[in-house]
């Protein structure tokens, strides 16, 4: 795209913009007001922590955010030896009443660990008898 064609899109658009400058703006409003208010926070984690975390998620009905947004809060909680937070984060998760799952932490913690080794386990597994099956034929090799 050269300069001049910047040079009118440029032109075209602020003419649209000017055009319109005395309507009136429509928005919508949210039907309803958050207990507290919320921000957006960025989080670097290790790529595969986060294939973990969509796993985890998917299995679990929820979205890798609201679940890491559960976690998040239920740290918190324990860090300020609280009583976890939970309608905090069913309203995040969007679920009603009869599809929310409540557990203590230990619970979920309990739900967390074996859902990770079962996870690890299907992963590990395979990789566990190629790497016998390649010791296997370096010894038929070797002989």
């Amino acid at each position: 795209m050269g300069t001049r064609d910047t040079e009118q899109i440029l032109a075209e658009e602020t003419e649209a913009s000017e055009a319109g400058r005395d309507t009136e703006a429509t928005y919508v409003q949210n039907r309803s007001r958050g207990k507290d208010p919320s921000l957006v926070y960025s989080v670097r984690m290790p790529v595969h922590r986060l294939e973990e975390l969509r796993v985890l998620a998917e299995q679990n009905d929820m979205t890798p955010s609201a679940l890491m947004r559960r976690f998040a809060l239920e740290g918190l909680d324990r860090a300020a030896d609280a009583t976890p937070r939970v309608p905090e984060t069913r309203d995040d998760v969007g679920l009603d009443g009869e599809q929310m799952v409540v557990m203590t932490p230990d619970q979920f913690k309990a739900v967390v660990h074996d859902a990770i080794q079962m996870t690890a386990q299907e992963v590990l597994s395979p990789l566990m008898e190629l790497v016998q099956q390649m010791q296997e034929k370096q010894r038929h090799s070797a002989a």
